[in-house]
């Protein structure tokens, strides 16, 4: 019999405006810091996606979004020491201005045109960005070689 893994999830949340994507410089976190990511966090245990989506853009943010305003694009599974799930979502409407929140996990918080993206941004967030405008929702998986 395989043995059974334990399963994470989390959300990713693509803010644009301008043909450009909010992203942020990740430090402290213990995962892929000096990347630079969109908005993300964990799913806490009796939260649905959509409202750890929602509560994670306002946490590291400060953007205001309702779950009717969030449409999911992407899901990428990373097994790494961790098997991830990853919920990407693209957000429709929002509320605010973006300012980094959450100083201690991240050192820098801008948006970046999307046909001049950084380097380093991980691979599962690549692919939710490559399927922005796909008409359905898109899968991808990466296993601990693509980190």
């Amino acid at each position: 019999m395989a043995e059974r893994q334990n399963f994470f999830e989390a959300v990713l949340i693509i803010v644009l405006k301008d043909n450009q994507v909010l992203l942020q410089k990740r430090k402290n976190t213990g995962w892929m810091d000096g990347w630079y990511d969109v908005p993300s966090g964990h799913v806490e245990r009796g939260e649905t996606i959509l409202n750890a989506a929602v509560r994670e853009v306002d946490e590291e943010t400060g953007l205001k979004a309702a779950p009717d305003d969030l449409e999911l694009i992407h899901i990428s599974q990373a097994d790494t020491d961790k098997v991830y799930t990853y919920f990407i979502f693209k957000v429709r409407r929002w509320e605010g201005r973006p300012n980094l929140r959450e100083p201690d996990m991240a050192e820098e918080l801008g948006f970046h045109p999307l046909n001049h993206l950084p380097d380093k941004i991980p691979p599962y967030t690549k692919s939710g960005l490559d399927n922005l405008n796909s008409s359905a929702v898109t899968f991808s998986y990466f296993g601990a070689d693509k980190f």
